[in-house]
């Protein structure tokens, strides 16, 4: 899994932490990033070092270059409740340099800290069959190609109208996370 991080802003709650940021010198500013790997959805096992797998501190805040471009490789090995159909959550945690992104610490700040969850495993519907043929292949081989798709399609389309969709789960191999500095402003109507 590559996980890498670009400065740049990143939803609603952080637009707000930004706008915040850039009345108090934005350009003076450096930022903290937590990123957990957890089975939960939710997340609030902040002191867990398992979970914790990049912590990256004084990231400096709307600079762009190769000083605020970070990356991170890593080798993860499932549990055997995620290698049986499980879910995996990457929860990113930004915050001003010294404060924590814990909501329970007594410091925690909630204008100086935002955070977002990201599935890791995706869920899509189960491919189907093909139905092109080759048109620079053997004309005998296509024909087979031909009729297989034909009988796969047919058992296909009973088993649509018998039951539900097959699910199947895919590891997303990257993670990568863009803060957008967009202060563009809207006038209502």
């Amino acid at each position: 899994m590559l996980v890498s991080f670009c400065p740049c802003l990143w939803g609603k709650q952080g637009a707000f932490l930004l706008m915040d940021m850039r009345t108090h010198g934005a350009h003076q500013l450096e930022e903290d990033m937590w990123v957990y790997l957890s089975e939960q959805e939710k997340f609030s096992d902040f002191n867990s070092e398992g979970a914790l797998i990049w912590h990256e501190t004084n990231i400096p805040y709307a600079v762009w270059g190769p000083q605020s471009t970070r990356s991170l490789s890593l080798k993860y090995y499932p549990s055997e409740a995620l290698k049986h159909n499980g879910s995996l959550y990457a929860h990113v945690f930004f915050a001003r340099s010294g404060y924590p992104p814990d909501p329970n610490d007594p410091e925690y700040d909630k204008l100086a800290a935002f955070e977002r969850t990201h599935p890791v495993v995706i869920y899509l519907p189960k491919s189907r069959a093909d139905k092109r043929k080759s048109l620079l292949g053997n004309s005998k081989e296509s024909d087979e190609v031909v009729k297989a798709s034909e009988m796969v399609e047919d058992t296909q389309a009973d088993s649509k109208d018998e039951g539900p969709v097959d699910w199947i789960s895919y590891w997303k191999p990257n993670i990568t996370i863009n803060l957008v500095d967009d202060f563009t402003r809207y006038v209502c109507f």
